[in-house]
């Protein structure tokens, strides 16, 4: 995860080959909490793309640097960073419910695109249907400004540890589990802080096992959520990522070892 705001040229290069390598291999394969003291720093941006999360060598989730938050911030880690084929991504173990997040202050429609390199563990899906909930990896996105006059929004400021927001969009890519994990259907779909579902991609099989790139339209999925918006004057607060709250069945945590939820390789903004 970008735990500066300088990475090395060649390992962007390499993070976005491995991602497009293991895409390829698998289709080819089997079926406010208060108000900042002080702004952010910039994304460093190439080219027009900026890197929100990486991450990059040498960051630690459980001493994330400046503009990092965790929320809840005394919730368990469950962050770890591993070496997939070379290249360091994120590791989000189950059963989640805390968000390790970036502030930023990017302009909506300066870097309307959001880019999720992500995989799902098969193994968190077998084991039954445990408590019935969604298994699966989410990435959620805050915003400020731009909401129309005399809108009242004081029960955001004060959501958990979350930066000072207006808005939320969470980014969920999870589904049940089941007996066999190839019986297991999972979906792409964007959730409003009120509660509206946009389903992106609906549920399918074999899912799980594979890297999936996203390519998010922004500010047209904000627009399907609170059209009355005036989107030029909406900032991106923070992007966070995090797995989703569950309770896992007993034959998955049996072992006493942390069972992944998935991997995060990269998370981009661009124009």
């Amino acid at each position: 995860m970008g735990g500066s705001d300088t990475g090395s040229g060649a390992g962007r290069a390499k993070r976005r080959q491995f991602l497009h390598g293991a895409l390829a291999t698998a289709l080819l394969g089997p079926s406010l909490a208060a108000c900042a003291e002080r702004p952010p720093a910039p994304l460093a941006t190439a080219n027009g793309r900026s890197i929100v999360l990486g991450p990059e060598p040498g960051f630690d989730p459980a001493a994330p640097p400046r503009d990092w938050f965790r929320s809840p911030s005394q919730g368990a880690s469950g962050f770890r960073v591993v070496e997939l084929s070379g290249v360091p991504v994120l590791c989000i173990d189950a059963p989640g419910g805390t968000l390790l997040g970036r502030r930023i202050a990017t302009s909506l429609l300066a870097a309307p695109y959001l880019h999720i390199g992500w995989y799902l563990d098969p193994a968190l899906y077998r084991g039954g249907t445990g408590d019935g909930l969604p298994r699966g990896l989410r990435v959620v996105v805050g915003f400020k400004g731009g909401t129309p006059r005399g809108m009242q929004l004081v029960d955001h400021v004060f959501t958990g540890d979350l930066p000072g927001h207006d808005r939320t969009i969470e980014f969920r890519f999870a589904g049940l589990g089941g007996n066999r994990i190839e019986d297991s259907t999972i979906e792409f779909a964007a959730l409003s802080d009120r509660g509206m579902k946009n389903v992106l991609r609906g549920p399918a099989l074999g899912q799980a096992g594979r890297w999936h790139l996203e390519a998010l339209d922004l500010t047209a999925i904000y627009g399907g959520f609170w059209p009355r918006d005036r989107r030029a004057q909406v900032d991106i607060a923070f992007v966070a990522v995090g797995a989703l709250r569950h309770q896992l069945p007993p034959a998955l945590t049996a072992g006493g070892k942390p069972v992944a939820s998935g991997y995060v390789a990269e998370i981009l903004l661009t124009r």
